[in-house]
């Protein structure tokens, strides 16, 4: 009758025509959805997971104290407590923390203040150190200069 090459081919139409129809989707493509947020993936940013695993801690803005370091728990999400905050490090509310880093101790942040987009991903800004068991900041240079 058929030879098996033809009778592959024939089956392999069927499939491809028959089979996806009830699959299909309903949608229309649109320039704006596949450009717009439509196919996006959800994601979390902005949050930095401690050494323990158990923590961890986010830049928040806060109306007493500009900018926080808070730390969260990941099983309840429930705030900790504060590591840092433009109060306790600067001493001036105004003055707002724009990035951290902590050492590898966990026991010192390195905070950007005035931080400045230069050229696509690169950016200046003025440094501090900032000791959290002693309380104690200070500057990496002098900014007046």
């Amino acid at each position: 009758m058929y030879s098996p090459m033809i009778r592959s081919f024939l089956l392999f139409l069927f499939l491809t025509a028959f089979i996806p129809t009830p699959f299909a989707q309903n949608k229309e493509l649109t320039n704006e959805s596949v450009w717009g947020w439509a196919f996006y993936e959800e994601s979390v940013s902005g949050l930095r997971s401690m050494n323990d695993g158990l923590h961890y801690t986010s830049l928040e803005a806060s109306e007493e104290n500009a900018s926080e370091i808070v730390k969260y728990s990941y099983k309840t999400g429930e705030k900790i407590g504060v590591v840092a905050s433009s109060t306790s490090v600067f001493k001036d509310p105004s003055k707002s923390i724009d990035d951290y880093t902590f050492s590898k101790d966990e026991n010192q942040n390195l905070i950007a203040t005035e931080q400045e987009s230069i050229y696509r991903r690169s950016s200046k800004a003025n440094y501090h150190v900032h000791n959290i068991a002693k309380a104690k900041t200070f500057p990496l240079s002098d900014f007046e200069k």
